[in-house]
């Protein structure tokens, strides 16, 4: 879908490739593909096609929430290396890794999977006066609660929730939302 190769790493010494997965290993296979076909990249790092390649930002977030290293990344040994690469010491041929940073096969859909973005609060309404009116409602996330309140930045949403904490009245579902927990509720 994507590839960028980062100027800082000398030009194609650190590439990034987003893909849209179709099948299980499909991010293994194009972490093969470009260490096997580009002598000029030491590292690979593959990412799904809601990440942008070009935002050091989104990939970070991608290598920290998406990313585990003792079953993501890939080392191999004795591949053809562009000497310009000082960590060579001269050697014609190197290591190479490749970082997977794409999501389980399947698991694209579910919400804690999401890349996040922040709320868009211009021009919100309230449509609750309270955080427990709006979550008798029906369950929410925090976005939406701080956008069914009106909310300038969310702060009295935190305070609310913690009091409905406190008082044991609190409860999330599978999938993250805040739900009320009394018996007033489905919960």
């Amino acid at each position: 879908v994507a590839v960028c190769a980062t100027a800082s790493s000398g030009g194609l010494f650190n590439t990034r490739v987003a893909i849209r997965q179709r099948v299980p290993g499909e991010a293994r296979n194009a972490i093969a593909a470009v260490l096997g076909s580009i002598a000029d990249t030491k590292n690979v790092f593959v990412v799904d096609d809601d990440v942008d390649v070009t935002s050091d930002s989104q990939m970070d977030w991608a290598m920290a929430t998406r990313f585990q290293p003792d079953r993501d990344v890939i080392v191999q040994e004795g591949f053809r290396i562009i000497p310009l690469d000082p960590s060579l010491e001269g050697a014609r041929t190197g290591a190479k890794a490749g970082f997977d940073l794409t999501l389980p096969f399947g698991k694209r859909d579910r919400v804690d999977m999401t890349v996040s973005v922040p709320p868009d609060l211009d021009n919100v309404t309230a449509r609750f006066q309270t955080v427990e009116d709006a979550l008798a409602d029906g369950a929410k996330s925090f976005g939406e609660l701080v956008a069914s309140l009106g909310s300038d930045d969310g702060r009295e949403v935190v305070r609310a929730l913690d009091v409905l904490r406190t008082a044991g009245r609190l409860a999330r579902e599978e999938e993250g939302q805040y739900r009320l927990s009394d018996s007033t509720t489905n919960g």
